[in-house]
């Protein structure tokens, strides 16, 4: 009896059982737009910047974010890029077109700037991560 105990154990740890499962939930969306506090109009007009944020449950497991602005679910043609997930002194962070943005476990969040064509011209917007098997987690979907 313990010999199979033993060998269905090995065999449960070794299929994965016992590991954790990267995922992400709660995707919120909003714009970013700074304005000036005097005269109250935006400081900068060409382009439209939105904050993504999210919850991540094991930022240790993300390898990239993958960030789609499309016309229709799951669709990148209006904006298709990803950013990486980093670590820093201990802590891990998400490295954007060259800005790195803590992760406070379990929240995080990506400001991505659009041109005024592309913020026109979006309806989805779809994130997703990818761990460091190159699996894919599970989709956020924003719709407008």
């Amino acid at each position: 009896m313990k010999k199979y105990l033993i060998i269905l154990i090995c065999f449960a740890v070794s299929s994965g059982a016992f590991t954790q499962t990267l995922k992400i939930q709660n995707l919120s969306v909003y714009p970013a737009i700074e304005v000036d506090p005097v005269s109250g109009n935006p400081l900068d007009t060409t382009v439209i910047p939105y904050n993504l944020e999210f919850l991540i449950n094991l930022p240790a497991n993300a390898n990239s974010v993958r960030l789609l602005f499309g016309t229709s679910k799951d669709s990148g043609n209006i904006l298709d890029n990803t950013a990486s997930v980093v670590q820093q002194g201990g802590q891990y962070a998400i490295n954007y077109n060259g800005v790195i943005t803590p992760i406070n476990s379990p929240s995080a969040y990506i400001k991505v700037n659009l041109t005024r064509q592309q913020e026109a011209s979006f309806e989805f917007i779809t994130l997703y991560l990818i761990d460091q098997q190159g699996q894919e987690t599970n989709r956020l979907y924003f719709v407008r």
